[in-house]
């Protein structure tokens, strides 16, 4: 068969391809997946607590019910067509990533993973999954967050991935997990407060600030903060969604308002702490992507239990301090869709 020949079936194949990917809507996910170890124990982290000696102790078999949650959870969530991509924090290396895409169901979807190792106290990092049939990644860089006014203090890296679909069309995005509360809310703001600093700096340096709202932008992450604290206003003042005005970012939770009263519950409350931002560009799209719809919050009835000490429900969690409870996370998933418009 000549090649030529051979080449144009390629060809035609590759545009069949393009054209049935540019007629799905991107789903994109993040989700905090609390505590996604190995059970070894790394001498350069404060991992102790997550082996089988440990105060937690860590197994394989804990290990294995943990990943088939995470798979059973991102499946549920696209309604058995997972997400094209996936932001997640609190996990520990690659090695529990290359588990979960090849040691589950998942591995029929072709999943690859950008992870880098951050200088966090415990060893957790943020990392991207991404479907190679839909998506490929152009530039991968990591925003360090250091604190001079505390430069003991390390933090998780914010994960910058570049890249297309369908050959073209381009998305820039951020998965983020911002210091925690731990030590109160008034305490720890000014960290979470330099977090947006330090992104938003990069995005002006990396996009020139004239040029933001026109790159296809999508941020997540775990703020450890609501929409209305400061550190987010920081990144965006999302209320004038609608109008176009001013921002150059816009918090997707005030498009929606999801029903769901928060991604993580602490004592009687519920706090929105798991978010997506997106740049103007993503909600009038210009750059051929948009945003469908607003932000989801996921709760199916699997990842929730009664709340018997505060009434309602909370998160079926992995843990409820050294007890094992056998759930897969203290946060809820969030979700958005885009789909592909002419420029």
């Amino acid at each position: 068969m000549p090649f030529s020949f051979l080449l144009a079936i390629a060809l035609v194949l590759t545009l069949t391809l393009n054209v049935e990917a540019q007629d799905k809507p991107i789903k994109v996910m993040f989700y905090n997946v609390e505590n996604l170890f190995d059970i070894a124990d790394d001498s350069l982290t404060d991992d102790d607590e997550f082996t089988p000696g440990g105060r937690k102790h860590w197994t394989n078999k804990r290990l294995g019910r943990k990943l088939n949650g995470i798979y059973k959870v991102i499946m549920a969530a696209g309604d058995y067509d997972p997400p094209q991509l996936i932001g997640l924090a609190e996990v520990e290396n690659s090695e529990v990533l290359d588990m979960l895409i090849s040691y589950t169901p998942l591995k029929a979807f072709g999943y690859q993973h950008i992870h880098f190792d951050s200088d966090d106290r415990r060893g957790i990092d943020v990392a991207l999954l991404y479907r190679v049939d839909f998506f490929q990644p152009v530039t991968e860089n990591v925003i360090e967050v250091m604190f001079p006014f505390e430069p003991g203090t390390k933090t998780r890296n914010i994960l910058h991935v570049k890249g297309c679909f369908a050959d073209s069309v381009t998305l820039n995005v951020f998965v983020n997990h911002w210091p925690s509360r731990y030590g109160g809310v008034n305490a720890s703001e000014q960290k979470r407060i330099y977090a947006a600093e330090t992104l938003f700096n990069y995005l002006e340096s990396f996009f020139c600030e004239e040029d933001i709202s026109d790159e296809n932008i999508l941020i997540m992450g775990d703020f450890n903060d609501e929409p209305q604290d400061i550190s987010l206003e920081i990144l965006s003042n999302s209320k004038k969604i609608e109008t176009f005005e001013c921002p150059l970012l816009y918090n997707l939770f005030f498009k929606s308002m999801p029903k769901q009263p928060g991604t993580i519950k602490y004592q009687s409350s519920w706090f929105v702490f798991d978010q997506i931002i997106v740049s103007r560009s993503l909600v009038n799209g210009r750059k051929g992507l948009k945003v469908d719809g607003g932000m989801e919050i996921f709760a199916p009835d699997f990842l929730l239990v009664d709340d018997e000490r505060n009434m309602g429900k909370k998160t079926f969690r992995t843990y409820m301090g050294p007890r094992y409870i056998g759930g897969v996370s203290d946060h809820l998933p969030v979700m958005v869709n885009l789909k592909f418009v002419d420029e």
